[in-house]
């Protein structure tokens, strides 16, 4: 499979997402985790409604995340387990609200895609980072595209937990590992060897936004002057023949084919 084709998602998802505020002009030396763990927190913020409320938790929360993310990526003694790292990670924003927002999912998600966005920071700078090998065992971002993949995934060992009404930010610890445990399953099933979960997610996220794409594309090409489409239910039954599953494998087939 050509390096190419992840090198170039990656970029492109710098390009779009962290490119604006890493590269201002007149601008101090960015810090790269506070960029990174900013935008985490503003993929998040539509769910977490009343948070406004909270400020003093929700800054304590996400300036101890980013220490946490800097100790962890800046330090050059042995390794901690990133599973006890990325635990003790969620557990700094839980620790911060006594009731509200403390659902697992929500924490996972400001976390991972704090390693996610840091990922792409250290990549495009320098894809031969030495602290990109941290992020060798991180976990699967989860969100409404990448659940979907999952739960339509086939692979031995799907927990009951994952369906098509799963929530991300509505998981609890238990289930959110048991999904983990899942997502690795599927990732190494689906991708080479050399695609860890990080890697593996920038493509499948990617590829799941594009099918969502090429759904819309096929609904508008059939629009009228009004804005309406004839036989809009056989047009839907005829993307749907394509099912998600099956437009992966293609996915899957083609990046193994190219040179």
């Amino acid at each position: 499979m050509s390096d190419n084709v992840l090198n170039s998602i990656i970029e492109s998802f710098y390009d779009t997402e962290l490119k604006e505020r890493m590269e201002e002009p007149g601008a101090d030396e960015p810090d790269e985790y506070q960029i990174a763990v900013a935008k985490a927190y503003k993929d998040t913020q539509r769910i977490l409604h009343g948070i406004g409320e909270y400020e003093p938790e929700k800054k304590g929360a996400i300036k101890d995340i980013m220490e946490g993310l800097k100790k962890y990526l800046e330090n050059s003694s042995p390794v901690e387990k990133f599973e006890d790292v990325h635990e003790n990670l969620c557990d700094l924003w839980i620790k911060h609200f006594k009731k509200d927002f403390t659902e697992y999912g929500i924490a996972q998600k400001i976390v991972n895609m704090s390693f996610k966005y840091l990922y792409a920071i250290f990549y495009v700078k320098n894809n031969h980072d030495p602290r990109l090998s941290k992020f060798n065992d991180c976990h699967f971002t989860l969100d409404s595209y990448t659940l979907r993949w999952l739960n339509g995934y086939k692979q031995d060992g799907k927990p009951e937990c994952l369906n098509s009404k799963t929530s991300w930010s509505k998981l609890g610890k238990t289930e959110y590992r048991d999904i983990q445990d899942y997502a690795k399953k599927c990732v190494g099933d689906f991708l080479p060897k050399e695609y860890n979960c990080i890697k593996a997610e920038f493509l499948i996220w990617e590829c799941v936004k594009l099918y969502d794409v090429l759904g819309v594309w096929a609904y508008v090409e059939k629009m009228d002057n009004n804005g309406l489409v004839e036989n809009a239910k056989e047009l839907f039954k005829e993307i749907d023949n394509i099912c998600l599953s099956d437009f992966m494998d293609r996915i899957k087939y083609k990046l193994e084919n190219m040179g």
